[in-house]
């Protein structure tokens, strides 16, 4: 049986508490001791409330009783049942617990174990060593889960940085660790009725980028999309019957696509794995695997 985790300060403990509060309640900050159902969500039982005790039990791994979520009205309240839960687990041991998505707790499982279960891509050891850079993460994830809330599917620790525009009339499905900027502009994810938006697991997406799908996008595993890249399966408008929207037509990007900044991909394109874009081009023809397009229209000017 593995020891029990040593508790967090509380310093560190309420601010993370801040961090969950601040990026569900969409403020900038819950004042010490400031009641949630006063300031921000006018009665506990309603949907902000019960976003905020789902995060926490996401951010810290636990499990609460209806009676606690009754006391989860202020930021000291919670800052008091998870310092009380902490102790309480290491005087019991280190039992498994488990999260409401199925996975083993981070706390009372060994290490190696914990890792392995949760998809980490580090070992525990490193995150203690550099809190900041933790805590940064644990808020851009828990943003994630807030902001891509509308997805049908979106994979484990995956993370937004900044606020995104997401309107979602389809089927969106995201991968593992995928990372999405949009801080310094606004990255737009639009799905219309009927269409489908994949991307990959470990895809990076910059900000700026506009994806819009009406039939089906699909983004492969650890592509890279540089800042305002558009990618459309749809014309939107004939050239001649301008009110007329045309069949889409779906656009597929392989593993390993490296697409540079201020690209446009248009639609039926297919990028082959490990294919690069360059900056500015305008691809409207298949790119084969292995190759570097360039220009306006993007022609193969490297295989490799």
């Amino acid at each position: 049986m593995s020891a029990p985790a040593p508790e967090l300060p509380t310093s560190e403990l309420r601010r993370t508490v801040r961090t969950v509060l601040a990026t569900v309640l969409g403020v900038g900050g819950a004042e010490p001791g400031a009641a949630i159902t006063q300031t921000a969500c006018p009665a506990w039982t309603g949907d902000r409330h019960l976003a905020v005790v789902a995060a926490l039990q996401e951010a810290f791994d636990t499990r609460f009783s209806a009676g606690e979520m009754v006391a989860l009205t202020s930021e000291a309240q919670i800052v008091e049942v998870l310092q009380q839960r902490a102790s309480e687990q290491a005087n019991a041991g280190a039992e498994r617990t488990s999260t409401p998505d199925g996975l083993p707790s981070l706390v009372s499982a060994p290490p190696a174990e914990a890792v392995h279960a949760a998809g980490l891509p580090n070992q525990l050891q490193a995150y203690a060593r550099n809190p900041r850079q933790t805590l940064t993460k644990v808020s851009e994830w828990l943003s994630a889960r807030w902001q891509l809330r509308a997805c049908q599917h979106v994979g484990r620790w995956t993370r937004v940085i900044g606020r995104l525009t997401l309107e979602n009339w389809g089927t969106i499905i995201i991968g593992e660790r995928v990372q999405i900027y949009s801080h310094r502009a606004r990255t737009v994810l639009t799905v219309r009725d009927g269409g489908t938006l994949r991307i990959g697991d470990r895809a990076f997406i910059n900000y700026g980028t506009d994806i819009a799908a009406t039939g089906a996008i699909t983004i492969g595993a650890d592509c890279l999309i540089g800042t305002h890249v558009s990618i459309l399966d749809n014309d939107f408008h004939e050239v001649t019957q301008r009110d007329k929207v045309p069949e889409p037509r779906p656009v597929v990007i392989g593993d390993h696509v490296w697409i540079g900044n201020r690209a446009i991909i248009m639609p039926g394109v297919t990028i082959g794995e490990g294919a690069v874009v360059g900056a500015g081009s305008v691809v409207v023809r298949d790119v084969p695997a292995r190759t570097v397009a360039v220009g306006n229209p993007a022609r193969i000017v490297k295989t490799f």
